[in-house]
């Protein structure tokens, strides 16, 4: 995986992680915002060629098929999920057919500018900057997109918390702190797999979590909801976590 793509990936997510304070559909100004974000960005870093072709037509299909979509139930689901890979697959198929991605001259000088000047970016070069983009991407991709996935899942298994008052409406409440809790859980598990080989400290982060709402899994209802959400937090931090450690031993290519 080169650096361009890697660098391509994280400006593709940036814009999405919108969804983290929407589960529902977004409006048609938000759908239309978040995909013109990710065109500006990309062409602020990449020249333009057949690669940055599939990121346009990408985007711009997608963001057409989401305000047709935006008042349909699978936009708030499974859509999110495809459009990501979208995003990623298409114009990575396109870069294929010529150059890839190529930083604009602008950008990169712009990079050599604050490394001359900045004590912290002093010491970074290709390899050093693949590895940190090589984070940031598992870092935004156990985020946000992690989070889809999860929140799916469980309308699938219809295992949405509700308020006990009301078994009608859910509980938003406890579903947003299951997000950040999710979160912070799948990031610290992350750092665990990534920096070692020792992967005893998960089971001591499961453990934390679980002793902390110890009292209310004598609910049924939500100690399924937090085992599957532990769980299959748990298994996307792992293998994300494997992914970029793999990166960071092979390299960029």
């Amino acid at each position: 995986m080169t650096l361009e793509y890697l660098a391509f990936a994280n400006l593709i997510l940036l814009p999405r992680l919108i969804y983290l304070v929407n589960d529902g559909p977004l409006s048609r100004w938000q759908s239309v915002g978040v995909g013109l974000l990710q065109i500006i960005l990309v062409m602020a870093v990449f020249k333009w060629t057949l690669a940055l072709l599939g990121v346009v037509l990408t985007v711009v299909g997608i963001s057409i098929l989401a305000v047709t979509l935006q008042r349909k139930v699978i936009l708030a689901k499974g859509y999110r999920i495809l459009s990501l890979l979208g995003l990623l697959l298409i114009p990575g198929y396109f870069s294929s057919f010529g150059e890839g991605f190529v930083f604009t001259a602008e950008f990169s000088a712009v990079a050599a500018h604050l490394g001359s000047h900045l004590p912290l970016l002093a010491d970074l070069n290709a390899d050093s900057l693949g590895n940190l983009s090589s984070l940031l991407l598992g870092i935004l991709l156990l985020a946000n997109e992690t989070n889809i996935g999860i929140r799916a899942a469980f309308h699938h298994l219809q295992l949405v918390p509700h308020e006990k008052e009301n078994p009608e409406k859910i509980d938003e409440k406890e579903y947003n702190a299951g997000r950040v809790i999710g979160i912070l859980e799948r990031w610290l598990m992350f750092i665990v797999v990534v920096a070692t080989d020792d992967l005893s400290a998960l089971a001591f982060i499961i453990a934390a979590k679980g002793l902390a709402r110890m009292k209310q899994l004598d609910d049924k209802q939500f100690a399924e909801y937090m085992l599957v959400g532990t769980l299959l937090s748990a298994l996307s931090a792992v293998l994300v976590g494997f992914w970029v450690k793999q990166l960071l031993k092979t390299g960029l290519s």
